[in-house]
């Protein structure tokens, strides 16, 4: 059975008669109005499957010159020829080639994609790579200058406490000078007092003991 006679109208009926057919025939045919009814539908399946070829020009031309070359060739079987399934359903080749085509396209342009998303991925992590690198170089420049400031804080500060202790070393040591000064005028320096030069009490005695070379109450023109 040809799919003209599935449908139930002639070869050369429009697409509008073919149409009209199919719903009509899908009404009649249909599995919800045919519950139970297991041939109800394998035959809306069929129906389905012969408006799908028919509704299609290039399927459908398709189909035509497959069941033109199937008489020809086979006249004493009117029937629609089985052994080719490109003849049988044009619209499955047809799908079928159109699927590898498209696979056959979208290989290359998967392989593209593919490329530039790895090239995309080279740049980005040679991008990374020299941000960190600078990053990590920005502050190793920066722990040095800290560090030579640092440095250069605590030698300032060494310097300014070796002045303050020279400073104050200098001080004292004026101080005790000073004292000795004062602590030695008074013990070995003379003094005058009523025209008279007095000499300090050890300085007096010493010089007893050497003798008495000196008066204590002699004048000082003496």
């Amino acid at each position: 059975m040809s799919l003209y006679e599935t449908l139930e109208v002639s070869p050369n009926a429009s697409p509008e008669v073919i149409r009209a057919a199919y719903k009509n025939l899908m009404q009649r045919h249909h599995p919800d109005k045919n519950q139970g009814n297991s041939s109800a539908a394998k035959k809306a399946q069929k129906i389905a499957d012969a408006f799908k070829v028919l509704s299609d020009p290039l399927a459908r031309e398709r189909y035509d010159a497959a069941f033109a070359h199937h008489q020809t060739h086979n006249p004493s079987r009117p029937e629609e020829p089985q052994t080719s399934v490109k003849a049988v359903h044009p619209e499955k080749h047809l799908v079928k080639s159109g699927q590898r085509e498209s696979q056959a396209k979208k290989a290359p342009i998967s392989a593209i994609w593919a490329v530039v998303f790895f090239v995309f991925v080279i740049l980005g992590a040679g991008i990374w790579m020299d941000y960190v690198v600078k990053q990590d170089a920005a502050r190793h420049v920066a722990f040095e200058r800290a560090l030579q400031l640092s440095n250069e804080s605590r030698v300032e500060k060494e310097i300014k406490e070796a002045l303050n202790k020279k400073a104050q070393e200098e001080a004292a040591f004026a101080e005790n000078l000073s004292r000795r000064t004062i602590a030695f005028s008074r013990d070995y320096m003379p003094v005058v007092i009523q025209d008279r030069r007095v000499y300090p009490p050890i300085v007096e005695a010493t010089l007893r003991v050497c003798g008495g070379l000196i008066k204590t109450d002699s004048p000082i023109g003496c």
